[in-house]
């Protein structure tokens, strides 16, 4: 513990560092992130979105991963990344991270809420033309009861009620996106050109879709843990399976928070170059 613990310091003074770096804008991002080259106006407004959600996400991830190090070392002597024996995700690095991006995610998007009112105000009919992913919505919130239920009944069974904590836990999670996913579908929409109505609707869009896959992600991380508490049974095929379900929901979790991300993929630049 002394060594990990004489580094936290230093840790918490170059990360902020790295985050600022991180939060930077290139136009190759805002290319990405349009779908075509901007002009300057849209450019400033995707410029200044994208740069709020990276602070916003990273600070939140930064502030979890301090707390659950904070945490580890508090509780269990020491900082673990992933799943632990006899664990709770309150000093899970990875879990804590995660809940804070949501959380930073979130902020970035009810900003909007507090936008001083209107003396102008139309009424329409019209679609706001994004809609959320139906698949992973029913998927996440599925995750989500199917862990209260196989919680609730290792809390039965067993009399332990680590499983059930961290099941409530995920629901808070989701309470989480699904307040971030209204306050962006429920935005009211100020009189736009055409070309800021485009740039509403790609702003709407990606809000939309990655903070689904946030929580798709977070209840992924939620059924791993619940999963990792059923008792032991000393059956070799029930391990297996307990293994396997643990394994991919956690490999699954990281494929979708990087889905997730407000940066282009990995050889997004050089597709373009040789495009």
């Amino acid at each position: 513990m002394g060594p990990l613990a004489a580094l936290l310091p230093v840790v918490l003074i170059a990360l902020p560092f790295y985050l600022v770096g991180r939060a930077n804008v290139t136009d190759q991002d805002i290319t990405w992130f349009s779908g075509s080259v901007p002009s300057i106006d849209e450019a400033s407004v995707y410029r200044r979105y994208l740069t709020r959600h990276r602070q916003h996400r990273l600070f939140g991830g930064l502030f979890g991963t301090v707390f659950a190090a904070l945490v580890g070392i508090r509780l269990y002597q020491s900082v673990t990344i992933g799943i632990i024996e006899d664990g709770l995700p309150l000093a899970d690095i990875w879990f804590c991270a995660l809940a804070g991006i949501m959380v930073g995610a979130l902020s970035a998007e009810l900003f909007r809420l507090n936008e001083p009112p209107s003396d102008t105000i139309a009424a329409s009919l019209a679609e706001r033309g994004v809609e959320p992913s139906a698949p992973l919505i029913l998927i996440a919130r599925g995750l989500a009861a199917t862990a209260l239920l196989a919680a609730t009944a290792i809390a039965v069974t067993s009399g332990s009620f680590d499983a059930l904590g961290i099941a409530v836990l995920g629901a808070l999670l989701a309470s989480v996106a699904e307040r971030t996913r209204q306050a962006v579908s429920n935005r009211r929409r100020p009189l736009l050109s055409e070309s800021a109505k485009a740039v509403d609707i790609r702003i709407r869009t990606f809000a939309l879709d990655s903070v689904t896959q946030l929580q798709v992600s977070a209840a992924l991380l939620v059924a791993a843990w619940v999963a990792s508490k059923f008792p032991d049974t000393e059956v070799a095929v029930v391990d297996a399976a307990q293994f396997v379900v643990v394994m991919g929901c956690l490999i699954a979790s990281v494929v979708t928070l990087r889905r997730a991300r407000p940066y282009p993929p990995r050889g997004w630049a050089e597709q373009q170059v040789a495009a």
